[in-house]
């Protein structure tokens, strides 16, 4: 399988072009069902045949996701200890400068998770 060589960005283009054509209503059920073993067929392919492209992770995006983790845990403890033990309040907390601080404060508000929280932040350090 090594040997196979496989434009891809036309294979692509292909399997978009079958899709629109299964897709249009107009066709016979019957040339509805080819096509549509046609894809299934290509999504096997691909499957099974394209290598995926590694993921860049960059030094500056592990910092970013390790820094708003830790102060992920900073702000829920600011919340829900609200100073108890030697914590911050939450108002303390929502004074100080961190990075990525409107990330944080939708996590405190719980308007996003932790999860979308880090790779918003790794995404923004990808960038600089």
């Amino acid at each position: 399988m090594d040997d196979i060589l496989i434009d891809w960005p036309l294979f692509h283009e292909q399997k978009a072009m079958l899709i629109a054509m299964a897709d249009n209503t107009k066709r016979s059920r019957r040339t509805v069902e080819l096509l549509d073993g046609l894809i299934a067929l290509m999504d096997t392919l691909q499957d099974t045949l394209e290598v995926p492209k590694e993921p860049v992770v960059t030094e500056a995006m592990n910092q970013a996701g390790n820094d708003i983790a830790a102060e992920l845990m900073t702000a829920s403890v600011a919340k829900s200890m609200n100073g108890l033990g030697g914590s911050l309040t939450y108002e303390e907390w929502l004074n100080k400068e961190v990075a990525n601080r409107d990330l944080c404060i939708a996590y405190s508000k719980s308007e996003i998770d932790s999860v979308t929280a880090i790779y918003l932040a790794m995404v923004r350090a990808k960038t600089l």
